[in-house]
């Protein structure tokens, strides 16, 4: 039999442990702002790869590679061919780098600035007191490259790593931008893509984006470099944010501790520097992020700054073709200009490169439109010229006097897709002078650049998921045929 004090202490200790359990439940449920040292608690490798999904399978470099990498293009190193260290003001640069086999978009150009500006004003309003990074003039670089798109990704460069660091190391060389560069943080965007694994990302001063930061930002499909991979759908302002998450690792901040490993706070995995982007502007900085982001001595006070719409970036009309050939005769052509839904009234102009192609059309408008043009007859070698529509470029190639011995050549002559689709090149090879162009005929095959030439030069073309079955395509180039095949998705 239990004596009343035996049974006392028996009911304190039952309330305790209640009390404990009760506690610790709540505690679990209520998120709460990670606190402790964040940048030296992070390896080099999540930065890197934090373009992909961090909850999603993680394409991982060795620390030593990558760090051979950074050493060697190092501002501060005396091996480095980048910017040097002399005293400037501190500012945020950013490239939009062009392959040899792309032409310069300008509704890339106005997305990149507006979603640079865009994070501007964000960091301005989470550091508060009007502290914000200052942008570089003109805010947007462009450079074209000496390589095709397929170069950074293929051969040599198709290692885990090798897309970043030949992207990069063409993009410093034309820039003078470099790692650890005390007066500015480098921003890249390239319109290519990496294959499945190859890792993008930041870290050491620089970010690199690849071609689908390019489509989110203007509102495309993205094309998935995995299998099996969906589609990211979020729209305009995940890749906002997307870019915003990047550039705090070019400030060197890190992940939250334990996010990765799955142990972090609700609170901490929702900020910008984890699953935050995805959510973007409606996401934060942690308190540490803050304070390191103030330690860099990139942030001043600038007069208050105002946040556009980051859903709708770009209002720029795209075009139905990228390219037209013409015989020696020469002949008329037109265009289709499409206006995106989100700004079906854009306005656009017209106009002509080259004495030898007159716009027959009106030369402007406002929402869906079409500009027709006539080519002359051409009395000698065969030529190139372009037309200026809607800020992109609609490359126009017409045959010359017949060039004896005319051979072509096309590598590879297949390929094979899975069911998430995806892009590839086909190089063209033809004697000096010799004319040639690309014919696709498949709606779900898009030549997206290259589609005729005069001599040597490349096609560029996407491929779309496939939801049904395995399915077949050919395009013809320079006369030969290149056929694609597709998996079900």
């Amino acid at each position: 039999m239990q004596h009343d004090g035996t049974r006392t202490r028996s009911y304190l200790i039952w309330l305790c442990v209640s009390f404990l359990i009760i506690y610790n439940v709540l505690a679990l449920a209520s998120p709460k702002p990670d606190t402790g040292t964040r940048l030296n608690s992070i390896p080099f490798v999540p930065g890197l790869n934090a373009q992909s999904h961090p909850e999603g399978a993680r394409a991982e470099v060795s620390t030593e590679l990558a760090s051979k990498f950074i050493k060697k293009n190092s501002v501060v190193s005396p091996n480095s061919s980048g910017a040097s260290a002399t005293v400037s003001p501190k500012e945020v640069r950013v490239v939009y780098l062009v392959p040899s086999d792309r032409t310069i978009r300008q509704d890339y150009i106005s997305a990149i600035r507006s979603a640079i500006v865009h994070l501007q004003a964000f960091y301005q309003g989470q550091l508060g007191s009007g502290l914000a990074f200052s942008l570089h003039s003109p805010i947007v670089e462009v450079f074209q490259t000496s390589h095709a798109a397929s170069f950074y990704s293929t051969g040599n460069n198709a290692t885990q790593i090798g897309f970043w660091t030949s992207v990069l190391g063409d993009g410093f060389a034309l820039s003078g931008g470099g790692f650890n560069d005390p007066n500015n943080r480098w921003i890249y965007y390239v319109d290519a893509d990496p294959t499945c694994g190859q890792v993008t990302g930041g870290t050491s001063g620089v970010a690199l984006l690849p071609a689908n930061d390019l489509r989110g930002l203007t509102g495309q499909p993205n094309v998935p470099p995995c299998l099996g991979q969906p589609p990211d759908l979020n729209g305009p302002c995940r890749w906002v944010g997307g870019l915003g998450h990047e550039l705090g690792h070019a400030f060197g901040l890190p992940h939250p501790p334990g996010c990765d490993q799955g142990t972090c706070s609700a609170f901490a995995r929702h900020s910008l520097m984890y699953l935050g982007y995805i959510d973007y502007p409606n996401t934060y900085f942690l308190d540490d992020d803050k304070s390191a982001l103030l330690a860099t001595g990139f942030f001043s006070i600038l007069s208050p700054l105002q946040s556009p719409d980051c859903s709708v970036l770009t209002c720029h009309p795209s075009l139905s073709v990228v390219s037209h050939h013409f015989d020696q005769r020469g002949g008329e052509a037109g265009v289709d200009v499409l206006t995106p839904a989100n700004c079906p009234d854009a306005s656009w102009e017209a106009t002509s490169n080259d004495s030898w192609i007159t716009i027959t059309s009106e030369a402007g408008g406002s929402g869906p439109g079409r500009v027709t043009f006539v080519v002359r007859d051409n009395p000698g070698p065969a030529r190139q010229g372009s037309l200026t529509i809607a800020g992109q470029q609609l490359n126009v190639t017409q045959a010359g006097t017949p060039v004896a011995n005319c051979t072509y050549s096309i590598t590879p002559l297949f390929n094979n897709f899975e069911g998430s689709g995806g892009t590839g090149a086909i190089n063209v090879t033809a004697g000096q002078g010799c004319s040639w162009q690309g014919i696709n005929n498949a709606s779900w095959v898009t030549i997206t650049s290259g589609g005729a030439g005069v001599g040597n030069g490349t096609v560029s073309y996407t491929v779309a998921a496939n939801t049904g079955p395995p399915r077949k395509a050919v395009i013809i180039v320079a006369g030969k045929s290149f056929s694609i095949k597709q998996k079900r998705q």
